[in-house]
């Protein structure tokens, strides 16, 4: 038993077919989000509102404030199940669906996505906007995902909290959901599906230009919080020790300034978050102490061969970031061949 959400937005009669087939299957709920759409898209929805919980969006908010309005109407009627977020063009076979959520483990937090194989038939712009992406999300995360702009996703209503605070209303909201799924050590699984394109994507409302800048304008920010957070913690390791001449101490204060730090322009302003949860603060606090570990005991060893901590600092830095790299790179997230 399963909900399914369907955020539509000036759909036609594809929905009409998918919601037919989605009824042959054991799902518990369909919910569509009306996303503000014309007046002529009403027959549609007049066609199915007896098949579904219809939601309405009096004008149009973009796919990411469909997908919460969904997420929210679930929190509200403390529904327990898999969830399933499907398009409604016609270009996600409920078959797959079902795969996707006979590979999700409900106890888990773990969010499973739709891979899908970018062959000689897909439409040229599609093809290189998502090679483009992902290799930028690879670069910015230190995370492999080969399909970044697949919008069959399942996942449990234990995410539900983490996803109805995710920044973003229109197509970014997806490349969100995935960043901060990373950021909270969320497991991201990819099953492979069926590559559909109907009429050369022609249904699609993608703005390529402006939803494109939405995309790539997170993952832009968390790299520069990232970067800004090593400024913030070379420098205030500098003053601090200037000041007692001790590299642990240094070093300690100088992580806890740039640790808050870096959460703190993660949670506002990358990610936009209105409230930071206690698990969130424990998490992250738990990285930090065991990197502050690390750090320290490699710094102190550099500098004992030196004796030089402003030069050992930036040697240790570079070190792990190095170490942390190929972790991810050759154990973590390597390809599967």
């Amino acid at each position: 038993m399963s909900i399914i959400i369907i955020p539509a937005y000036n759909p036609d009669s594809k929905l009409i077919e998918l919601i037919k087939k989605i009824k042959q299957h054991d799902i518990n709920k369909i919910i569509v989000v009306n996303d503000g759409s014309n007046i002529s898209s009403k027959p549609i929805f007049d066609k199915i509102c007896s098949d579904v919980i219809l939601l309405t969006h009096e004008q149009n908010l973009g796919k990411g404030e469909g997908i919460k309005t969904g997420l929210k109407y679930i929190k509200q009627q403390n529904l327990k199940d898999k969830i399933l977020i499907m398009d409604a063009d016609g270009q996600h076979k409920i078959e797959d669906g079902i795969k996707l959520l006979k590979e999700l483990n409900i106890n888990k937090k773990e969010l499973i996505i739709g891979k899908r194989n970018f062959g000689n038939k897909i439409p040229i712009k599609s093809k290189l906007g998502n090679i483009i992406t992902k290799y930028f999300f690879r670069i910015f995360t230190g995370k492999w995902v080969e399909d970044t702009q697949t919008g069959l996703r399942a996942f449990g209503t234990n995410l539900i909290d983490d996803l109805i605070n995710i920044s973003g209303s229109r197509y970014e909201y997806e490349i969100n959901m995935l960043i901060q799924c990373i950021r909270n050590n969320v497991e991201i699984k990819e099953v492979p599906i069926e590559t559909i394109y109907i009429e050369g994507n022609k249904s699609s409302h993608f703005r390529y230009f402006v939803d494109s800048i939405r995309i790539y304008s997170t993952m832009i920010l968390f790299a520069g919080s990232a970067f800004l957070s090593f400024l913030v913690d070379y420098v205030s390791f500098l003053i601090i020790f200037y000041i007692c001449k001790n590299t642990v101490i240094s070093n300690i204060i100088a992580r806890i300034i740039s640790g808050t730090f870096n959460f703190i322009i993660n949670s506002k302003i990358v990610f936009n978050q209105k409230k930071i949860k206690i698990s969130q603060v424990i998490q992250y606090i738990a990285l930090a102490l065991t990197v502050l570990v690390i750090n320290t005991n490699v710094l102190l060893f550099i500098n004992s061969k030196i004796n030089n901590a402003e030069i050992s600092k930036v040697i240790t830095e570079i070190i792990l970031f190095l170490i942390n790299y190929l972790i991810q790179k050759i154990i973590i997230f390597k390809k599967k061949t």
